[in-house]
């Protein structure tokens, strides 16, 4: 059914990207900057504006990066329910059984993760439930960035590490997996 982590690719992908910025901010002190870095952005600037051009990347990078592993973490949980709740078919008459799993497919897309989280997914983690509730923080964090990082919420969360969500998700999915 589900053997690999889907979080996996992504957090390898943020690894990569951490190094690029690295590489990058070593090239804006090197001796040979200007040849390093002709043709790009940074080539017309000083070594101080492009290290702050490439923070400012950085800090979107982790963003980007918390937002995608909740993407692939939410899917990876829809799927699993889908997947878990084929049996509804089994159920006595057939046509019934047919019926009530082609609706929860459909219906499970709707789903809010939130509910999600607290209903089954903390049940499921057993005495790992505390996960559930720093999933809702991710969540939530998630949803903030998503929706453009609104200035005027009164409620902002706190910010999120792309390593405390990659953890966080990365260890209730594996709970999933192992339990399937």
């Amino acid at each position: 059914m589900f053997s690999n982590n889907p979080l996996l690719p992504i957090w390898d992908s943020y690894q990569n990207t951490l190094e690029a910025l690295s590489v990058a901010k070593k090239a804006t002190k090197h001796l040979d900057s200007q040849t390093l870095l002709d043709n790009t952005r940074f080539a017309s600037q000083t070594s101080k504006e492009a290290k702050n051009a490439l923070d400012k990347s950085l800090d979107e990078c982790n963003e980007l990066f918390v937002l995608s592993l909740w993407a692939s973490f939410e899917r990876f949980v829809r799927d699993y329910l889908q997947t878990k709740c084929i049996t509804l078919q089994n159920t006595s008459p057939p046509v019934l059984g047919t019926l009530i799993y082609a609706y929860f497919e459909k219906e499970v897309e709707f789903w809010n993760p939130d509910s999600i989280l607290e209903e089954i997914i903390k049940e499921l983690l057993g005495p790992h439930r505390a996960l559930a509730s720093q999933a809702k923080h991710i969540l939530h964090y998630r949803n903030w960035i998503a929706h453009g990082k609104n200035p005027k919420v009164k409620n902002k969360p706190s910010r999120i590490s792309p390593k405390f969500a990659y953890k966080t998700l990365k260890d209730i999915t594996d709970i999933l997996i192992i339990n399937q």
